[in-house]
């Protein structure tokens, strides 16, 4: 081919380009077009219609988007639990607020888009909104009451039964936990896993009735209603005669080394008196050693923060005498004395923002006997350096390094006595914010006679108040309308007579004090056994 027959062809493909250019333009802008903006928000459960979405502020190109309907360019599934608004300040954004009060349970994550027309809208938006939990379950026990049968000789730490519980709600809120009340010295229930497993002798014990319930980890504690355990105890398959003591008792003082560790072994109790024998602790159930019933050996149970007796029983396998022996533990360095702030556990808060020096607790010590003991106090270890205590006044201050607000700093502290000897360490806790009303006691456990009269006070249910503001008490659980409660003092009485023969035998009732300014609250267990 010649160049001047080259010339026409090439003018021809030169020609054509603005052609192809033009042709994929429009594609290229079309797929950018299309291609959403993505938002992620959240709003909390159970709010009223109307709360906007936290995170979703969608920019218009027009303020106002004349002539368009934002709700009929909402899609998605249930997309008609939410409705687009204009921002109050500047109209040229949508908001995006509930148009009815959301549950988590039914639906936790929303999926819906956002579509205008492309003069008053970039490009289409996609949003994901998440509903936030609230703690509006209350925990139910998976199944109802349960009766076990075992023998008196059931070793300790034996699994009799375990419970299950489940909370609609999610992550802390929906955390059950579970506890005995009241608690058993015989019976431990894991808080954990729901396991009832022994930790004390059934000798002699024909039947133990172990009430069980439920609460969840929200910051106001739900509780559900209670189930119970039944165990009953048969004799043991081994021929049991009547059995008959010894007049000659033993007893020894067991000095504790101070290093010794809970699980650790104490003293084994000797015994020559029989060829076969077995070991059982008798004392109270808050024993300080464990025994191991075919050696005798004693391990350290928990710290042993004062002197404490112990009565171990001697039984012959072989016959039918027993003996006891009689031990006192003690440690070298332990002093006489307790703690005397109230009420436990020991709370405090301390605004993020005080200035250095600034008086958050008091430490205080007694003797036994009640007396005020002049001590001195330690700070053995926590709270970041941000924390001093005082030895002589036992006033806690702040250093005045920053403290992390809502942040709660641990602080264990020991008491000192005069001659240099060491009492029970215990742990203080700090919160840098707000705290909610503290109750005196963390359960209230009542005794109502028969007879006891319409209105008349049968108990006083009191919490304090972190930032010294009032607080009033409502009735969360009251089986029957049985009780009321005074708003102000707390005192719980009677709204009619109570009949014992009439099987209402237990009435178990949740009383929430509560901050008027803050909205903090705190909720406590009541439960008063009806009495002839």
């Amino acid at each position: 081919m010649t160049k001047a027959a080259e010339e026409p062809v090439l003018l021809n493909v030169l020609h054509l380009l603005p052609l192809l250019l033009l042709h994929v333009a429009p594609v290229c802008l079309s797929a950018q077009h299309g291609r959403p903006a993505r938002y992620s928000g959240h709003i909390a459960e159970n709010s009223p219609a109307g709360t906007p979405v936290e995170g979703v502020r969608i920019p218009l190109l027009i303020a106002g988007c004349p002539g368009a309907d934002p709700d009929l360019s909402l899609s998605g599934n249930y997309a008609s639990d939410f409705k687009l608004v204009y921002n109050n300040e500047h109209l040229n954004h949508l908001v995006l607020v509930s148009a009815k009060p959301l549950d988590r349970e039914f639906i936790a994550m929303y999926e819906l888009k956002v579509e205008l027309s492309p003069r008053c809208q970039r490009r289409p938006a996609a949003i994901q909104v998440e509903v936030s939990d609230m703690n509006d379950n209350i925990p139910r026990f998976t199944f109802g009451n349960k009766t076990v049968q075992i023998d008196e000789l059931t070793p300790l730490g034996t699994e009799l039964a375990r419970f299950d519980a489940k909370d609609g709600d999610a992550q802390r809120n929906g955390r059950v936990t579970f506890y005995a009340s009241p608690e058993s010295n015989l019976l431990h229930v894991v808080p954990q896993t729901g396991q009832v497993r022994l930790v004390g002798s059934l000798l002699g014990v024909s039947q133990v009735i172990l009430r069980l319930y439920v609460k969840d980890g929200g910051d106001v504690t739900l509780i559900g209603e209670p189930v119970y355990l039944s165990v009953s105890v048969r004799k043991s398959s081994r021929a049991r005669r009547r059995v008959r003591a010894l007049s000659e008792d033993l007893t020894y003082s067991v000095t504790v080394p101070d290093h010794i560790r809970v699980g650790d072994l104490v003293f084994t109790v000797p015994d020559q008196k029989f060829e076969q024998r077995w070991f059982e602790v008798i004392s109270e159930a808050d024993s300080p050693v464990q025994i191991e019933r075919d050696s005798g050996r004693l391990y350290l149970a928990r710290d042993l923060r004062e002197p404490a007796e112990v009565v171990v029983k001697i039984q012959n396998l072989r016959g039918d005498e027993w003996y006891l022996c009689r031990l006192t533990l003690s440690t070298p360095s332990q002093a006489d004395l307790q703690w005397a702030m109230f009420p436990s556990p020991f709370l405090a808060t301390i605004s993020p923002d005080a200035s250095p020096s600034s008086v958050v607790y008091r430490l205080s010590a007694r003797q036994r006997d009640g007396t005020l003991e002049q001590a001195q106090f330690l700070l053995l270890d926590g709270g970041e350096d941000c924390f001093e205590v005082d030895r002589r006044s036992g006033m806690i201050k702040i250093t005045g390094r920053p403290l992390t607000p809502s942040r709660e700093y641990l602080l264990r502290v020991q008491a000192v006595d005069g001659r240099g000897r060491k009492g029970p360490p215990a742990t203080v806790f700090i919160l840098a914010g707000y705290r909610p009303p503290q109750f005196t006691n963390s359960t209230y456990s009542l005794n109502v006679p028969e007879d006891t009269p319409v209105g008349q006070s049968v108990a006083v249910v009191q919490a304090i108040s972190f930032q010294k503001k009032s607080l009033s008490y409502m009735l969360l659980v009251n089986p029957g309308n049985l009780f009321s409660i005074n708003q102000e003092s707390g005192a719980v009485s009677l709204t009619r007579t109570v009949d014992y023969e009439s099987g209402h035998n237990l009435h178990n009732l949740q009383v929430r004090a509560s901050e008027a300014d803050t909205g903090l609250s705190s909720v406590a267990e009541v439960t008063p056994p009806l009495q002839k």
